[in-house]
Parts: C-alpha cells; sequence; structure tokens
C-alpha cells in the first residue's frame, strides 16, 4: 500500500493543490500556516472518513468568508493508492450535499460508511491501525513511552484485535444475567412443599374413601329401610292411639263414677206434686183477681143483674161476701205459695242434675264408641315391641347418618380430587420449569466458563503476550538494524525496558532524545509490519518538534538509515517537518508554498 498522490480542491488553505508521492522517504517541508498538517490530514481522512470538526468547518473561506457557497461550490479531497496492482481512487467530499467516491478495478462505491468499510477491507487493514499508527501525528511520535499503563493496554489490546473480546466478555456476562431469570432456586422448596400437600391430599382423599366405604355397610337397601320407617311409623301411631285409649277409658271411668255419685232420678215424684201445687195457684190467683174486679164493678152496677146500686147499704151487702171470699182464698194462695217455693227450688235442682246426667251419659256413649273404634284401629296396626322399635330405631338412625355422612364424603373427595388436580399442575409447571432451570443453570455455568476464557487474564492476555514477544521482536530487529547500542523488553503493565551492552537496563523513557528517536521509529515500524499487514507506509507529523540541536543530529542520522531501510523493502514514508537540515537525508523533498518537488532518485 503506497500514496501515489492528492488533490485538494478548495480544502483548509488549499484551493488546488496536486502532489505526487514515489516510494523512498518524503520530507514535506513548508513554512507555518502553508497547510502541512491539513494536508496529512485529509489524506487521513480520505481513508478513515473522520474529518476534524466536521467535514465543512475544513472548506477553503478565502473567498466566502460567510459560508454561503454558490450551489456549484466544489470543495474535495481525492486520493491515489496503490495496492497489490491495483489503482484504488478515494474522493471525498466535503459538501454535506455531495456524495463521497471510492473506485476499485471500476466499482464505485459512494455512500461514505460504504466508502470507509471497503477502504479497510480492500487495504486489508483495520481503521484504528491507519487511524493510530500509519499516520503519528505532532507530538505523538513518543506517546507510546509517556502514556499510562491502563493506555497501553486498550491500545494494545485495539491492536491486538481483543478490545471486542472484552465486549464478547461483556456480552457473556450480561447474557448470563439476562438468562439468570430462566433459574428458579425457590422452586425447590416450592415443588417439595407441593409434593408435600400432595402427599397429605392423597392420604386425605385414601382416609375418607375408607370412611365412605365403612359408612357404605351402614346403608339398608331402600325397600328394607321404608318398611323399617313404615313399621316405626305405624308402632308410633299405636303409641299415640294406646296413649288416647288409656285417657278416653280413664275419661269413662270418671264420668262412671260421677253418674253414680249423682244416684238415681227422683224428678217424676216432685214433678206431679209441683204441677198439681201449680194449677191450685194459678187458679187461686185468678179467682183473687176475679173478686177484685168483681169488688171494683159493685161500685157502678150489680155484678149479677148489672142493675146500678143506688146505695151504700147495698153496695157493703153485696160486697162484703165477695172481700170474705177474696181474703180466703188470698189465704189459701199464700200458703199454697209458701209450699210451692221449695218444690220449685227442688223441680230446678233435679233438672238440673238430670241435664248433667243426661250429658255425662252422652259423653259416656261418645267415649265407649271412641274406646272402641280405637281398640279396632290399634289391632289392625303392626305395633312392634319395646326391644323391636328400638332396634328398627337405630337401623334407620344409622341409615340415615351414613347416607349423610357418605354425601358429605363424597363432596370432600370431590374438592379433593380437585384440589389435587390444581396441585398437579402446579407441581407439572415447577417440574417443568425445573428443567428449564437446570438447563438455564447449565447453560449459564458454560457462559461463565466460556466468560472466564474471554476474561482480560485469560485469552485476551495470552494473545497479547503472544503479540507482545512478536511485537518486541521486530522492535529488536529494526533496532539492529538502526545499529542500535541497546534493545528493549516489555514488562507486565506493556511499558518497555532498554538493555545497555554494559548491563544496564532503564525504562525507555529515560533514555535520550536520539535513542528515543530510534526506539519511537523502530516502534512505529515493527507496529505498521506486524499489524499494518501488507501496508509499508507511515506518516509522521513533525517528528522533530522539541527535539534540541543533538537530538536533530541523532534523528538526522536515523533516518539516513531509515532510508536506506525502506528502499531495501520497498515501503514508504512520508514526514513532516520544517527543518531544512535534514532535507539531504530525504529520497524525496516537497516544499508547500513554493510548489517545488524534488526527487533525488
Amino acid at each position: 500500500m503506497r500514496l501515489k498522490s492528492v488533490s485538494l480542491t478548495n480544502v483548509c488553505q488549499h484551493r488546488d493543490l496536486h502532489l505526487e508521492f514515489p516510494l523512498g522517504v518524503t520530507g514535506l517541508f513548508g513554512g507555518n500556516g502553508t497547510g502541512k498538517s491539513n494536508l496529512i490530514k485529509m489524506v487521513k481522512a480520505s481513508l478513515t472518513g473522520k474529518f476534524p470538526n466536521g467535514r465543512e468547518a475544513n472548506i477553503c473561506r478565502l473567498d466566502y468568508v460567510t459560508g454561503d457557497y454558490p450551489r456549484d461550490y466544489v470543495s474535495t479531497v481525492t486520493t491515489v493508492w496503490e495496492h497489490t496492482g491495483s489503482d484504488i481512487v478515494v474522493m471525498r467530499n466535503l459538501r454535506a450535499t455531495t456524495r463521497d467516491e471510492l473506485t476499485v478495478g471500476g466499482r464505485v462505491s459512494t455512500k461514505s460508511k460504504d466508502v470507509t468499510a471497503r477502504v479497510s477491507a480492500v487495504f486489508g487493514v483495520p481503521l484504528h491501525v491507519i487511524d493510530e499508527f500509519l499516520f503519528v501525528d505532532q507530538w505523538s511520535i513518543f506517546s507510546f513511552l509517556s502514556s499510562t499503563a491502563a493506555s497501553r493496554g486498550k491500545t494494545f489490546s485495539h491492536l491486538c484485535g481483543t478490545a471486542h473480546v472484552e465486549k464478547v466478555w461483556d456480552a457473556l456476562g450480561r447474557q448470563a444475567s439476562g438468562d439468570a431469570v430462566y433459574v428458579y432456586p425457590d422452586d425447590v422448596a416450592s415443588l417439595e412443599a407441593i409434593t408435600s400437600r400432595i402427599r397429605s391430599k392423597v392420604r386425605k382423599s385414601k382416609k375418607v374413601e375408607r370412611e365412605i366405604a365403612e359408612a357404605k355397610l351402614f346403608i339398608l337397601p331402600e325397600d328394607e329401610v321404608e318398611g323399617c320407617r313404615a313399621s316405626i311409623v305405624a308402632s308410633q301411631a299405636g303409641s299415640t292411639l294406646s296413649t288416647k285409649l288409656a285417657s278416653r277409658k280413664q275419661e269413662l271411668e270418671t264420668l262412671e263414677e260421677t253418674v253414680s255419685v249423682l244416684g238415681p232420678s227422683d224428678v217424676s215424684f216432685g214433678k206431679e206434686r209441683l204441677l198439681r201445687l201449680q194449677g191450685d195457684v194459678i187458679d187461686l190467683t185468678t179467682d183473687v183477681a176475679r173478686l177484685k174486679k168483681t169488688i171494683k164493678l159493685l161500685k157502678e152496677s150489680c155484678p149479677t143483674c148489672g142493675r146500678l146500686l143506688g146505695n151504700e147499704a147495698e153496695y157493703i151487702k153485696a160486697v162484703t161476701p165477695l172481700k170474705a171470699e177474696g181474703r180466703e182464698k188470698a189465704s189459701r194462695l199464700k200458703e199454697l205459695q209458701l209450699e210451692l217455693e221449695p218444690l220449685e227450688t227442688q223441680a230446678d235442682i233435679a233438672a238440673a242434675t238430670e241435664d248433667k246426667r243426661n250429658t255425662i251419659l252422652r259423653k259416656m256413649e261418645l267415649s265407649r264408641a271412641v274406646i272402641a273404634d280405637t281398640e279396632e284401629a290399634i289391632t289392625e296396626l303392626d305395633v312392634l315391641s319395646e326391644s323391636e322399635l328400638f332396634g328398627y330405631t337405630n337401623c334407620v338412625l344409622a341409615h340415615d347418618q351414613a347416607v349423610v355422612a357418605v354425601s358429605m364424603d363424597i363432596e370432600l373427595v370431590k374438592d379433593l380430587r380437585v384440589d389435587l388436580a390444581s396441585l398437579r399442575e402446579d407441581k407439572q409447571f415447577l417440574e417443568d420449569r425445573a428443567d428449564i432451570s437446570k438447563i438455564a443453570k447449565k447453560w449459564i455455568d458454560d457462559l461463565d466458563a466460556l466468560r472466564k476464557i474471554f476474561h482480560r487474564d485469560a485469552l485476551p492476555k495470552f494473545i497479547a503476550n503472544h503479540f507482545l514477544r512478536t511485537l518486541v521482536a521486530k522492535i529488536n530487529e529494526t533496532l539492529e538494524s538502526f545499529e542500535s547500542p541497546f534493545s528493549v523488553t516489555a514488562e507486565d503493565d506493556l511499558s518497555f525496558s532498554a538493555h545497555k551492552p554494559n548491563g544496564v537496563v532503564e525504562p525507555a523513557d529515560r533514555l535520550s532524545g536520539g535513542e528515543k528517536v530510534v526506539l519511537a521509529l523502530s516502534f512505529r515500524l515493527a507496529i505498521n509490519s506486524l499489524f499494518g499487514g501488507e501496508v509499508g507506509m507511515m506518516v509522521l507529523d513533525e517528528p522533530t518538534a522539541g527535539l534540541d540541536e543533538h537530538n536533530l543530529g541523532c534523528l538526522a542520522d536515523v533516518l539516513a538509515k531509515l532510508c536506506d531501510l525502506t528502499r531495501k523493502k520497498g515501503q514508504q514514508i512520508i514526514m513532516i517537518t520544517h527543518e531544512a537540515r535534514l532535507q539531504r537525508v530525504f529520497d524525496n523533498v516537497i516544499h508547500l508554498g513554493d510548489d517545488v518537488h524534488e526527487n533525488k532518485e
């Protein structure tokens, strides 16, 4: 891989610049502000697609300070490369409205990301190697000597291609952590608890089924139990009738005793005398009333002939016998009334007694009829004996209790079976999940084992150590080519130690300026050789910055040897500097600002 030419149109300080770069070591000279570094930055950006401060920030603004460019304003970076016998043309547009282009063997890519991806693929060089090691920025040539251990580790991991391994390690960790949700550690206890509950339910179900079987022994056939019930009902009815019969008989005895106490009826004797006296009283009462009426009428006329009585004598004569008769009958009436009063009282008592006797007799007749009917009904009933009734009652009671118990136990068994079905489903679910958990645990264990391989102290470290040993060998090989008086070894923290011929070992960052230059160039060349594949080129931006006169002299000697080494290997090195004294050591010299191109060959 070598840079053949670069063309800048309206980029940074350059309105229209075209430069060609032959093989060997080319020195790019120019005063401050002539655009040396910007030129190299644009060459680098043509490969990586990374423009410092953005694309349009690098557009030449000499005539268009407001950024109000015409529609046809062109701002491009075009680089031509030679690689494995083919020319590769990369064109980058700094205007956001136009496309980039990569042309290889007639095939053109236009999207910026596609161009960048194809650059890495065509040259076979990772972009980070191009970005960090093919192009060495100003003040960066010695950066590997002063960087921290962490920075060196990160850079070397990037170079070895193991940077993504840490991402894999992280991804495996995230995957294991994410898949940990499929491991259910509590399911073991839950499964044991459910299994215990299932066993308990099964034992209870079997116990209830045994109780059902035992209870069924007391359940009688339907016709038999109905016969027992009928006999019990009949016996209970007979018992009730017997109780009523005894009550009726007791009542009849009481009525008979009452009748016997009342004795025979004497109403007939007293009644004849009473009727006779009552007739006499009525007659006398009638006579007395008639005499009183006659005496009253005598005042006016004779009661016999109707003749009016004219004087008192006649009146007295006529009334006197009537009054005498009236007094006699009134006296007799009084006597009869006195005689009649106790007889009427006796008659009332006798009548009441007779009514009571008749009532009792009717009741006695009714009781005898009821007793007869009851005795007949009792005779018709199949009344059990007391012991038989006790046995029948116990059988029916046991039957009824067994029926209820069996019915309740059957429902209980149904509930237990439902519970068992639910528990078995839960158990099956947990068992299935336990299988998943087992697989997931093994998977996570495998991920952890794989993750240990990808840990920075395992595979990446092994790869890094391998590349580090190779890198140190390449550095020492290059140092030997430079006829350096020291060699280097790498420490665990990826720093370098210099071994002097006198046996002195010191950190590389303590070397003299000239020795650092030799080590830095050897390091960069080794990096390019090891990680750049077929790149065969390197660009150094102001490696002379910060060097004193003595170290500049050392650099001149090193560059002379570098030119010889580069020519032998057919490689290309471009170095930017403003130190004119170094022109003698370069194979090719380009002066920016005065368009001087010198090829010493």
